[in-house]
């Protein structure tokens, strides 16, 4: 197998998990989202660029309604999922990266 391929299976598992705590609720704030997901692969699935994406996990605040609904079917949840973490962030002031 090729590195190229290796690269995107990790990647894609990480999806999945990524997908698997957001449905339980196990993560909180939409910066969580990228503990456990390769930022430069998600900007990418979802064309956004990689720094405002960086951004936008530190200070979701400007994220636009088309860009939670992309997110959102990006990782097969209800938009309503990404925007409760997204308040919880901006209501905790949380601007930290927790495992």
């Amino acid at each position: 197998m090729n590195e190229a391929k290796k690269r995107l299976d990790k990647n894609l598992e990480k999806i999945k998990l990524t997908t698997g705590l957001l449905q339980e609720g196990k993560i909180v704030t939409f910066s969580g989202i990228f503990v456990y997901s390769n930022r430069t692969f998600v900007s990418k699935q979802l064309g956004m660029n990689y720094k405002r994406l960086g951004r936008l996990a530190s200070n979701p605040d400007p994220l636009r309604i088309r860009e939670i609904r992309a997110i959102a079917r990006f990782f097969k949840v209800p938009s309503k999922t990404i925007s409760s973490i997204i308040l919880n962030q901006l209501e905790s002031g949380s601007t930290k990266l927790k495992k």
